[in-house]
């Protein structure tokens, strides 16, 4: 064991002060398909919080992530309505998933089985109103 290096606290940046992508393997996804991501600054990640008013997908804000952060392969908005149909979610919702774990320090797996837990917990709530 070594010391901390400040290189494992902050994502790297250019000399613009861009962040640097980083390659993450999409755990949720086919056995070792890797994308090339930008990590989400912490604002962003608080905006994202603050706009998802249900715990239900929103394939909006979903594919807006993955076309502002998924360096590689790269989206653009001509390939929305392509990441939001039905046939796609799975990879979609992969993306986003490591996206968002990466970004915030938490394992693909623990955002999956917190996400999980709090969807049952909605629908335990919505079953107790009735």
């Amino acid at each position: 064991m070594g010391y901390l290096k400040k290189e494992q606290v902050f994502f790297e940046r250019d000399g613009e002060g861009k962040l640097l992508p980083i390659d993450v393997t999409l755990e949720s996804y086919d056995a070792g398909t890797q994308i090339s991501m930008i990590p989400m600054a912490k604002g962003e990640i608080t905006e994202m919080a603050s706009k998802a008013k249900s715990l239900e997908t929103n394939p909006d804000m979903d594919v807006d992530i993955v076309i502002k952060h998924c360096a590689e392969p790269k989206f653009t908005e001509a390939d929305r309505e392509t990441l939001k149909s039905s046939s796609k979610i799975a990879l979609l919702n992969a993306i986003v998933t490591a996206i968002v774990a990466e970004s915030t320090g938490v394992s693909q797996q623990q955002l999956i089985e917190d996400g999980k837990k709090k969807v049952l917990s909605k629908g335990l709530a919505e079953l107790e109103k009735k």
